[in-house]
């Protein structure tokens, strides 16, 4: 049976280091890639969204759709990405490949539903249940999907891979007053209310926004980094928190509720980088993190600095070794291969 990994390369999106380090680590536990390239809805649209559009751009699929089918060898085991663009045509596309005896198996990045777009249900349950293995980012989503009717058997990354070959910062995790953050600025404006935390022992590391000089000096506005470039993230702790909120009651937005079943970047980005987590403890990755004493859980920002000068010499010690073990882990790719190679031999 032949390991192929389908990638649907989309034609005016940016490269996503995620879609590269999957196709790199399969293609190591021996799968063959097979690539075609199909533009983005918003590059197609250019700005005009309407029927004949969406019509227009639906029917520019049909000829990638065929030629893959065509294409990919009968008894292969396949490894998708989802989402995927074939969007509510994938059962199909899927029903046509279990005719040429192949074993299917989704990657689940991302899940429409997840994000507040309810109207995706249908969609993404039909998707789901129509392939052989699902690989989800933690236990909460596969809770949640078997919740909703995901019917298909399925297996946990836990983290995504991190592929780099640059070095952490030796001090990284060795002290216990920095605190770094480096995110989504969209999803965490919990940032514009930092003031109000008064912190006086930590000190917080912001990346990617300019120097705010009104700022308290325990905040510290640093510049951007490449995203492979650890070598630039310094901190003795990274910082998983998103919405607009200091605590749990603010948290429990949005973005505070797809944080309960995901794996944040921002986290993988931190453990590369040989730095503990702390994370909210009704996150996703937060009883994989308690399991594997990888950090800290709060449920409060007012706490933070509380809950780090409460950690002990000796407790710190083995969370930094912790982590240590899944930074090497991550940024060789062995999350995705344990997951792949399991489902190999099943």
């Amino acid at each position: 049976m032949e390991k192929i990994i389908v990638n649907y390369l989309q034609r005016g999106k940016n490269a996503i280091p995620l879609y590269e380090d999957t196709v790199k680590i399969a293609s190591e536990c021996g799968y063959r890639l097979y690539l075609q390239k199909i533009d983005s809805y918003d590059f197609f649209c250019k700005g005009k969204d309407n029927l004949i559009t969406k019509l227009r751009y639906n029917l520019i699929k049909i000829p990638i759709f065929i030629k893959s089918l065509i294409q990919i060898p009968k008894n292969s085991k396949l490894l998708f990405i989802y989402p995927n663009p074939f969007g509510i045509l994938l059962p199909i596309f899927f029903f046509l490949l279990h005719k040429k005896k192949c074993y299917i198996t989704l990657l689940c990045t991302d899940i429409d539903y997840f994000r507040g777009m309810n109207k995706y249900l249908t969609k993404d349950l039909n998707n789901l249940n129509s392939a052989d293995k699902l690989i989800f980012q933690t236990s909460n989503m596969l809770k949640r999907c078997r919740e909703v009717g995901v019917k298909t058997p399925a297996e946990i990354i836990h983290f995504f891979d991190f592929l780099t070959e640059d070095s952490a910062p030796l001090t990284n995790g060795k002290e216990n007053y920095r605190v770094a953050f480096a995110g989504n600025y969209n999803k965490a404006t919990f940032i514009n209310q930092l003031e109000k935390l008064n912190y006086s022992k930590i000190k917080l590391l912001v990346y990617g926004i300019s120097n705010n000089s009104t700022s308290p000096n325990w905040i510290e506005y640093r510049k951007g980094f490449p995203f492979r470039k650890i070598s630039e993230v310094h901190g003795d702790w990274g910082l998983v928190w998103d919405g607009n909120g200091l605590d749990n009651n603010d948290i429990n937005n949005l973005h505070g509720q797809y944080l309960r079943i995901t794996i944040p970047s921002k986290a993988i980005l931190y453990i590369a980088a040989n730095m503990p987590l702390i994370v909210w403890e009704e996150s996703g990755i937060a009883k994989f993190v308690e399991e594997n004493h990888l950090g800290l859980l709060i449920n409060s920002l007012y706490e933070l600095e509380e809950k780090i000068l409460s950690v002990s010499e000796e407790e710190k010690k083995k969370i930094e070794e912790n982590v240590k073990i899944f930074a090497q882990k991550i940024r060789n790719g062995e999350m995705l291969k344990a997951v792949l190679n399991k489902i190999d031999q099943e």
